[in-house]
């Protein structure tokens, strides 16, 4: 870690903001902070140590009274770096601080760190916030650094009072702050809690293994056998399953490809009937085809005709429009002339006196403009005048209120001056309270020693009585759990005296035998009961088989009858159609009617009906074909139809009663078969040891096994919870035994730790004791030394008997000498301000007065100017209301135009509607003339076209042009029509050829549904077979598979549990050895002696030899003093030259052993005392010491106000003290 930049403002002596470059400073390893006493030096570590732990060890409370008086907030900003090469970062610290509710306190307003990120070559850094918040702040550098504040201060920056502090820890205060500037925390607690949670594991890895070895149940090699011998016997069932499953598929496919035969022919059939019934329409749909053809030559002559007939009437609506037009056109001329007569002579009437008036007009717009240019001059003037006495009001008011603030100016002036005269402190006086800060810091430390030894002497005290406790407690468990053990093994003892009869392998292997008897009697229940099914359904198939053959005998005959009949009325038609098909068309004439559409050309209307037709078709009676006549014949063919589809139905029907008769005779007796061999298997797999839970024989029949399967798995369920009880007990017997075996172990271990704890507890009373009364020695000698600084301030503090008032006192003098400061300063602010303030006042009068006098000028000038505008303004008026009324000019003059306007224009609209009326008329009458001329050419041409269409209509017997439009088609219909004729011819061929094809395939054979459905219902059944045996032989596979899986599983976990015991007894061990921090303390001593003799050597360089480090028996640093025969003495007997030279050597080696977060080397360290304590001679070797020392990796700060020592430093840092009532210390780096 490295400091880059440090930035202090409003810390102590410190006002304005001042910053430090340390990268300057750090160039060449070693520098100097050099600045008189009180200049603010260590302020400098202050707020290092406040940036980083939000804290200052000089200060009360940490913060107490660090505030600049003259300031209202602290502003600290550190910038450092941290980490090696690869991995190095730059942070950022900044914290702000307030002004508390106490008289002295402050209070965090702002903290936050931030990680600087480098952008781009030569440009800046970003910023990443890393923390916000007090909190959060402190726990993120504690993280990064990974030293707390006291080994800082302690270690790495040494403000006054804490330079030998290291030296002189003892006990576990050195060992916790070696653990952590060493990073031997992975040694300490960490290790110890990694070992015990080893251990635990390793037990608890341990107990699991006996639990799921449990857990497995039997897992013998007898085992193994039944699941194998149950095993072959489902795959013996799937095989018979799966061959009985392909029978029955074959027979399924052959009688589907039957059935679906059957039912294309009956779907065929109906189709064919169906095209059948529609030859009557089909006749019908030829004859229009034919009418259509002879009205489509004739209709063409009907088009011209009617064509010829729209344009006679079309002309004569013409020519009745063209008269009514022209008589319109005649009345409108007349209207306009009368119109164009009375606008002249009303314009030449008026025109004369308007124009006058316009001229008139025009010489009153000139004394309008210049009336409406006075109105705004006087509306201007007007609002002058009234902003002119408006601004004097304002004016005099405020020169008031200046003249008044110039004299209380005055008065707060003349106070300031006598407040600073009062407040001002004497330089003398300030340095003689300098001193007294100094010597009373240094005795609240010595005070907060005392009392922390006492402390922790109180602590060492409460801690031996806790661990006699403990002693007793863990005796008194131990001696419980022996006990205990020893009662539960006489339980285990008697609980296996009374194990069941039946062992847990022997049910094992009979539950496995129930399972597979079960499932083969499950089997056997299906075919006993599909046995005695199909003996019902034989008997019933042979019923049905002689009935069908009765009534297919009957159906034969009644359709030879019912194809007699049709044939003979069918003969009988098709000689009427020879014979008679102009009467035909006739009675299809009779029977149109208006409304109801032709069923040959579909139209609605019917006009014409050839009457000649219908007389000669009504001549001859007895040729006529009746409606009855040929309902009949229809009925006849339906007749035959139907009586042909029953004779097919009773054949199919036939075929198919004869195959399910086949079926069911041979599906019922294979399951008989079935089922014998199923009750023979059953036999041959009894065993012996059935007979241990039931008093039975080998059963003979299904209904003898089912009742057995039933008593035996009620018997085995009894003995299974039997057997489950006992070991469930013995479980927990065993589980019982196992946890007070650990807990007994447990407290041996503790038992053991505890006695150990208790000896160290012992050993660090009486060191503390010692340490506790090393401590009120050296308080004593601070205090003496603190009232003899006292009595020289000429303080009185005779009646001063205990610390407390002496305290108050100091604290005292020391806070109004502040307050003294502060309200100086204030004084000096406040009069620099006034005079300011007076200055401005001043002038802002002068300019005030000089306002007022202008505003009156102003005001008189405008008054004389507002009368005369007035004046002029009531003349114009007078003049402008003779000439218009009391109108506007604008309005006069828009009325007289307006007028003047509309007469013209009025006779200029008459003049056009005149002439326009004028054509009008004269057009009229030219499209009259023409209208009926065209009129008499039309007619001639239309009575020529209806004389062809008469000659045309009577060459092809239409009677009237409407019989013509109705016989007539569009092309859409004609297309349909033709196109339906042709489908049904087509549609006719191919039902035809279809049924014949069906009928060959069948071959005359068949299938009714009650056979499919019962064919369909034996592959459901065999496919269920199937499945069930299929299932069962998986079962017993992974039953099979999973007992050998347990049976290697128990001997792997035997293997593991071996292991993990083992493991668990050597981490027992080592846990036990690790307990206390007795490695780290081994550890921790070893790295110290490392460091002891580095710095003994460096000690005995400066010494020239005379002094050296050593331990004693309990660790403690001992001086050796090699010129007097290497006697030995404790490090709190040296002198302060002696303590500084000794603690430079030990921070010197530490800082090459340092390592922040266990990881990251010290790059710096800083010195705040100890070189006044030397002579010119030793001073001398410290520094050229120091000089020599390789500092690439590592830079020293000393800071000290020294004459001799500033000239040796290459770069230093003056430290400028604060003015009083002025500006506060400033900072500059000097290089020589």
């Amino acid at each position: 870690m490295k400091p880059i930049r440090l930035s202090i403002a409003g810390l102590n002596s410190f006002r304005d903001k001042q910053e430090i470059d340390f990268t300057k400073l750090t160039e060449l390893g070693m520098f100097g902070i050099f600045g008189p006493t009180g200049s603010g030096k260590s302020t400098i570590l202050d707020a290092l140590t406040l940036a980083l732990y939000n804290n200052v060890v000089r200060a009360g409370r940490n913060t107490q009274g660090i505030l600049n008086q003259a300031e209202k907030k602290i502003d600290i900003a550190l910038d450092f770096e941290i980490g090696s090469a690869a991995t190095r970062k730059r942070y950022r610290v900044e914290r702000v601080y307030k002004k508390g509710s106490g008289e002295f306190s402050v209070s965090n307003q702002s903290s936050r760190l931030l990680l600087l990120e480098p952008m781009a070559e030569g440009s800046d850094y970003g910023l990443v916030i890393v923390a916000e918040g007090q909190r959060e702040v402190n726990q993120a550098i504690h993280g990064i650094v990974g030293l707390t504040q006291e080994d800082f201060t302690r270690a790495v920056v040494l403000p006054q009072g804490k330079f030998a502090e290291f030296l002189q820890l003892t006990g576990r205060s050195r060992n916790e702050m070696t653990e952590r500037l060493f990073g031997l925390q992975k040694y300490g607690q960490l290790l110890v809690s990694r070992a015990s949670d080893w251990a635990n594991q390793a037990l608890a890895q341990r107990n699991q293994l006996v639990a799921q070895q449990g857990e497995l149940g039997d897992a013998s090699e007898q085992a193994v056998r039944d699941a194998e011998q149950t095993l072959e016997e489902a795959k013996e069932r799937l095989d018979r399953a799966d061959k009985e499953r392909a029978a029955v598929q074959t027979r399924f496919k052959q009688l589907e490809q039957i059935h679906d035969l059957i039912t294309q022919l009956n779907s065929a059939t109906a189709e064919m009937q169906e095209w059948q019934g529609k030859a009557g329409e089909m006749d019908v749909i030829r004859q229009a085809l034919e009418r259509h053809g002879q009205a489509a030559t004739v209709w063409p002559l009907v088009k011209t005709w009617r064509e010829a007939d729209a344009a006679v009437r079309e002309a004569e609506v013409t020519l009745q429009a063209a008269q009514a037009a022209e008589e319109e056109a005649k009345a409108a001329l007349d209207v306009a002339v009368e119109a164009r007569n009375r606008a002249r002579a009303q314009k030449a009437d008026l025109e004369p006196d308007l124009t006058v008036k316009k001229s008139q007009l025009r010489e009153a717009q000139t004394v309008e403009s210049e009336l409406t240019k006075l109105t705004g001059e006087l509306e201007t003037a007007t609002s002058e005048l009234k902003t002119a006495r408006e601004r004097y009001s304002d004016s005099v008011a405020k020169r008031d209120v200046l003249q008044g603030e110039i004299q209380r100016l005055d008065q707060d002036r003349d106070a300031a001056q006598r407040d600073l005269a009062r407040h001002t402190v004497l330089p003398q006086t300030r340095q003689h309270l300098s001193e007294l800060g100094t010597a009373y810091q240094a005795w609240k430390a010595a005070t907060k020693d005392v009392n922390s030894e006492q402390g922790k002497l109180t602590e060492r005290e409460k801690q031996l009585q806790f661990e006699d406790a403990e002693v007793e407690k863990w005796q008194k468990k131990e001696q419980g759990f022996t006990a205990e053990v020893q009662a539960l093994g006489t339980q285990v003892e008697e609980w296996n005296a009374n194990s069941p009869t039946v062992t847990s392998d022997t049910l094992v292997s009979l539950e496995q035998w129930q399972v597979r008897i079960e499932a083969k009697t499950d089997s056997l229940r299906a075919l006993e009961r599909e046995v005695v099914t199909g003996s019902k359904r034989i008997q019933e198939a042979e019923n049905a088989v002689r009935g069908q053959n009765t009534l297919l005998s009957a159906l034969r005959v009644s359709a030879a009858e019912a194809e007699q009949a049709w044939r003979n009325l069918e003969n009988e038609y098709q000689r009427y159609l020879e014979t008679n098909e102009s009467g035909w068309i006739a009675r299809l004439q009779l029977r149109l009617q208006d409304g109801e559409p032709c069923p040959v050309c579909g139209s609605v209307h019917h006009p014409s009906v050839v009457e000649e037709l219908v007389q000669d078709s009504t001549a001859s009676a007895e040729s006529q074909w009746s409606t009855e006549r040929m309902e009949a014949l229809r009925q006849a063919q339906d007749t035959l139809q139907a009586q042909r589809d029953q004779v097919h139905a009773a054949e199919v029907t036939l075929g198919q009663a004869k195959t399910r008769l086949d079926l069911v005779c041979q599906d019922t007796a294979e399951k008989q078969q079935q089922l014998e061999e199923g009750l023979k298997e059953l036999a041959e797999v009894w065993v012996e040891e059935v007979t241990l839970l039931v008093s039975a024989s080998v059963p003979s029949t299904y209904e003898e096994w089912k009742s057995f399967v039933h008593d035996f798995k009620k018997a085995l369920g009894a003995a299974k919870q039997r057997q489950q009880k006992w070991d469930q007990g013995l479980r927990e017997l065993q589980d019982k035994s196992a946890e007070l075996a650990e807990k007994l172990r447990d407290a041996k271990q503790q038992l053991s730790l505890v006695l150990s704890s208790r000896q160290t507890s012992e050993a660090e009373v009486t060191r503390q004791q010692t340490e506790l009364d090393s401590a009120v020695r050296a308080k004593g000698e601070v205090d003496r030394g603190l009232r003899q600084t006292i009595f020289e301030l000429g303080l009185a503090v005779e009646a001063a008997t205990t610390d407390v008032e002496m305290e108050s006192i100091i604290q005292a003098r020391l806070e109004q000498a502040k307050e003294d400061d502060r309200l100086a300063s204030e004084a000096q602010m406040a009069l620099t301000d006034l005079d300011g303030k007076l200055a401005t006042a001043r002038s802002q009068w002068t300019n005030v007065d000089e306002v007022v006098r202008q505003a009156d000028q102003d005001m008189t000038k405008l008054e004389l100017q507002l009368e005369h505008i007035t004046k002029d303004v009531n003349t114009r008026k007078a003049q402008l209301e003779g000439h218009t009324g009391g109108l506007s000019v604008a309005a006069a003059m828009q009325q007289v135009e307006q007028k003047l306007a509309e007469l013209t224009n009025e006779a200029e609209r008459t003049e056009k509607d005149a002439e326009t009326a004028s054509d009008r008329h004269q057009k009229g009458r030219q499209a009259y003339v023409k209208a009926e001329t065209t009129l008499g050419e039309k007619t001639r041409a239309a009575e020529g076209h209806h004389a062809k269409l008469t000659e045309s209509l009577a060459d092809t017997r239409f009677a009237t042009v409407e019989a013509v439009e109705d016989a007539l088609l569009d092309d859409n219909e004609v297309e349909e029509k033709q196109k339906t004729v042709t489908e049904y011819a087509e549609a006719v061929t191919r039902c035809q050829n279809r049924c014949a094809d069906l009928k060959n395939r069948l071959g005359g054979r068949s299938v009714d549904e009650e056979t499919m459905e019962h064919i369909r219902q034996e592959v459901k059944d065999a496919e269920a077979e199937h499945q069930l045996a299929a299932e069962t032989q998986v079962i017993a596979k992974m039953k099979h598979e999973e007992l050998l899986d347990r049976k290697e599983r128990w001997e792997a976990l035997e293997k593991e549990r071996m292991a993990a015991e083992a493991l668990a007894t050597r981490l027992g061990a080592i846990t036990s050895a690790l307990r206390g921090n007795a490695f780290v303390r081994y550890v921790a001593k070893e790295q110290m002696e490392v460091v002891a003799r580095q710095a003994s050597d460096r000690l005995a360089g400066l010494t020239r030899g005379r002094y050296a480090l050593t331990f004693d028996k309990n660790g403690e640093f001992l001086m050796r003093d090699d010129h007097n025969g290497g006697t030995t003495r404790p490090v709190n007997t040296l002198s302060g030259g002696e303590t500084f030279l000794t603690s430079l050597s030990l921070a010197l080696a530490l800082s090459a052993h340092i390592q922040l977060r266990g990881q990251h080397p010290l790059e710096f360290f800083f010195l705040d005392e100890g070189f006044g304590t030397l002579d010119p001679d030793l001073l001398d070797v410290v520094v050229s010491s120091l000089e020599r020392l390789n500092l690439d990796r590592t830079s020293i700060g000393l800071i000290s106000h020294v004459p001799e020592l500033r000239q040796r430093m290459q770069r230093r840092l003056i430290v400028e003290p604060a003015l009083p009532a002025g500006r506060g210390t400033q900072v500059r780096v000097e290089m020589a």
